[in-house]
């Protein structure tokens, strides 16, 4: 390794739990030609983030900064925490040779600043969500002065952001995120089907699942609603629903929708056809095991975990909201419904049921390996980097 030619990239990350956004970091700091770049990982407390890079061999630091919602920054002890904060990190990039910053929150970018304007440091700023309109105009206005590149996840996002941000066009562009298709693979002759052992669901009935942590945007109603009205037709089905409650202490509209979830799963009777599960690590087996995998967002920037459905050759219902358009064509690498209409989505299960997986799971598979591999995105941000360096 020649030490002299390491470019330092520090990511500053908020949350510690791993989501869509959080293993497309993962996946990109795994991906990094060492030889070129030293990823620095910036947390503020420890996590099954922070302990899955170090086990890459990628040095993390842990800092004291907050995680704290942008409107609470009134609040005098909010606002004096984020300003130690970003002396805090200010300290720890001035003292590391830090080339080019790596960041993808709001909140981040204010604390950064000052050591940003200070040593004139280069930041890759990555759009992974829809903003509200007082962080759009957050984001605007500190990326006017501080952010070299932007990077959005789809063209949705990055359509919606320059139509509503001044004087940005020009430093955004898409670089679709990537997924290792060794680790999702189509299902092999005889595997066994543990989830389903798990889930004492026996062979007759077909399973379909949704895998998404509880954000107020993910469709969990939609899913159960389409859930119900299918169960009046067809017995011999089950539902799960994989993913947990995260961040609930910062984003606090979480716990609502966490609850009115559960009403919903037992006003609708359904506490004996849909299952749900927590976070898990073996996603991969878990789509596998599935008949139908479905994406219910209602507003969903780009989900990885399509790309990895794709990957694995289930049959694919979504919606056809923000990105998902972009990631699978109606009726070619799976089926989409409209957003939020429970009796369209129960409509495309069914039929979906009806018509298996001929032809679709093959092209689904060929188009993440042609499109959405990781060894794509990892290349294409590195050629960001190169750019923001010259």
């Amino acid at each position: 390794m020649n030490n002299g030619q390491q470019i330092t990239i520090a990511f500053i990350n908020l949350y510690t739990e791993m989501g869509g956004g959080e293993y497309t970091i993962y996946n990109l700091v795994k991906g990094l030609d060492k030889n070129r770049f030293r990823p620095i990982m910036i947390f503020n407390k420890e996590g099954q983030f922070p302990k899955m890079v170090r086990e890459l061999g990628i040095e993390v630091a842990i800092l004291d900064y907050p995680t704290v919602m942008l409107q609470d920054m009134i609040v005098p002890r909010v606002f004096s925490s984020v300003k130690k904060g970003s002396k805090a990190l200010g300290r720890f990039i001035a003292g590391s040779n830090v080339r080019i910053i790596h960041t993808l929150d709001v909140l981040a970018l204010l604390m950064l600043w000052p050591v940003v304007r200070r040593n004139r440091i280069p930041v890759l700023y990555h759009v992974i969500f829809f903003y509200e309109l007082p962080r759009v105009v957050l984001f605007n206005l500190l990326s006017i002065f501080l952010v070299k590149k932007i990077v959005t996840v789809s063209k949705a996002i990055g359509e919606d952001l320059v139509t509503r941000t001044l004087f940005l066009e020009s430093r955004a562009r898409t670089v679709y995120c990537g997924i290792d298709t060794d680790r999702f693979r189509m299902k092999s002759a005889g595997e066994k089907n543990r989830i389903r052992e798990e889930l004492r669901v026996p062979p007759e009935k077909k399973l379909v699942g949704m895998i998404a942590r509880f954000d107020t945007w993910k469709g969990h109603l939609t899913f159960l609603r389409a859930a119900a009205l299918l169960l009046k037709k067809n017995a011999d089905l089950h539902f799960v629903i994989v993913g947990g409650l995260h961040n609930v202490e910062v984003i606090r509209p979480l716990r609502a929708h966490y609850d009115n979830v559960m009403e919903t799963w037992k006003s609708l009777k359904l506490e004996s056809h849909v299952t749900f599960i927590s976070h898990r690590d073996d996603i991969p087996e878990i789509l596998r095991s599935l008949d139908v995998f479905v994406c219910p967002s209602e507003r969903e920037p780009i989900p990885l975990i399509m790309f990895e459905a794709m990957a694995s050759g289930v049959p694919i219902v979504a919606a056809d909201s923000g990105g998902i358009p972009e990631q699978i064509d109606d009726g070619k690498e799976g089926y989409l419904f409209r957003t939020e209409d429970a009796t369209h989505l129960a409509e495309t299960i069914s039929k979906c049921l009806d018509l298996g997986s001929t032809g679709l799971a093959g092209t689904a598979r060929r188009r993440v390996e042609e499109q959405f591999h990781v060894s794509r995105f990892v290349k294409e941000i590195q050629g960001e980097y190169e750019k923001m360096l010259e």
